[in-house]
């Protein structure tokens, strides 16, 4: 019995020198009192005990807004912008600690341009978009600048909106506002070269030096082209080209061709006549280079009919060949002509008178010629023309 005794009263003292024994925290707090965590982020936080040297102090943490910073056993994670106050209790010393944290944007760190196509078309818009990391920044803090390298080549507004302007390649570039961070790519502007040509017209009849705009005689694919292929003349001592306006030079016929920039060959099968005439009055004698001479009398109106009355004589010794006459009006076509049957020699010192009728010519502003045949060398050697309002 006083063995049992003296047994428990043993246990009771060691009871007793261990807990007067363990060292006693009196203090506890965060290195700081209050942080910022930026939004998405997760952070872990310490506690400070003093005295120090005592492991395995338990704690219960929790957050006075948990919507906008959650904890867990000390590790806390920022989910939306505002702040949270988070404590943590160790029961065992009865103390507390308090940590103010204040959620905020993340600072932009990478700026990317993102684009559907490398090239456009000169007149196309091509939309590029970026896309900035973090993606939960304060956009009403950050914005992105746009700009290209040449405004010749291309433009960009505000809303990061190419436009192609003439061929060539041009860097774009996005600059996130408040910060170094940028982003840049390159785009190629290229023109719609036309893919097929369809005549309205097969030819035109113009004077010398008068122009003509060759574009109004054909229909080019696609409409929305931006380079058009080059016009260009088989005898250039007739016609000269520039730009698709053609002037006569002298007096024949060539043909016109069409070229692409690939060097395609566009199969137009148009041609130009270019007349060198020469104005004279009425009732007077002319006598072209081939020998015969021509008179004409008047140009009458009845109505819709043009009556033209002349007469020819030829004051060589060998036949030559008659000519006829056209009406010609302003935009360079004939539209009408006449010959006297099938095209006859005139003999030496033969005259012979003709009148002309041309039915239904309704334009107010006309021109009518004749021309002179060679039936030796199979040439116009002249053109006369006389000009009726």
């Amino acid at each position: 019995m006083k063995k049992s005794i003296l047994l428990i009263l043993s246990l009771i003292f060691i009871l007793s020198c261990s807990k007067e024994n363990k060292p006693f925290v009196n203090k506890i707090y965060f290195e700081q009192k209050e942080i910022q965590l930026e939004l998405g982020k997760q952070l872990g936080l310490s506690i400070i005990e003093e005295p120090k040297g005592i492991n395995n102090l338990k704690y219960e943490w929790t957050s006075n807004a948990n919507d906008v910073v959650s904890v867990n056993n000390g590790n806390i994670s920022a989910k939306k912008i505002g702040n949270a106050i988070i404590t943590a209790i160790n029961k065992e010393f009865n103390l507390t600690a308090n940590i103010l944290v204040t959620v905020i944007y993340p600072t932009p760190n990478k700026l990317s341009i993102i684009s559907d196509k490398n090239s456009i078309n000169i007149k196309e818009t091509l939309q590029l978009n970026f896309n900035i990391e973090p993606d939960n920044i304060d956009l009403s803090k950050h914005s992105i600048i746009w700009s290209v390298d040449n405004n010749n080549i291309a433009t960009i507004n505000q809303n990061g909106q190419l436009v192609g302007v003439n061929e060539g390649v041009v860097e774009v570039s996005a600059k996130i506002t408040n910060t170094s961070i940028s982003s840049s790519l390159k785009i190629n502007v290229k023109h719609i070269d036309v893919e097929s040509v369809t005549n309205k017209r097969y030819g035109a009849y113009i004077e010398v030096n008068q122009e003509y705009n060759l574009l109004n005689d054909f229909n080019f694919s696609p409409i929305d082209y931006t380079r058009l292929p080059v016009f260009s003349a088989q005898k250039t001592d007739v016609v000269s080209i520039n730009n698709g306006i053609m002037k006569g030079v002298k007096g024949g016929q060539s043909s016109i061709m069409l070229t692409g920039t690939n060097g395609k060959q566009y199969p137009i099968n148009y041609s130009v006549t270019v007349l060198d005439l020469q104005k004279v009055e009425f009732n007077k004698e002319f006598t072209a280079p081939n020998g015969l001479t021509v008179v004409v009398r008047s140009l009458t109106r009845t109505g819709s009919s043009l009556i033209v009355d002349y007469y020819i004589k030829n004051n060589t010794t060998s036949p030559i060949g008659e000519g006829g006459f056209s009406v010609r009006v302003k935009d360079g076509f004939i539209n009408q002509n006449s010959y006297p049957g099938v095209l006859m020699n005139i003999y030496p010192n033969v005259v012979v008178d003709r009148k002309f009728e041309f039915k239904n010519v309704s334009e107010t502003d006309l021109l009518v010629y004749d021309f002179y045949y060679s039936v030796v060398d199979k040439k116009v050697y002249k053109m006369l023309a006389w000009t009726i309002n």
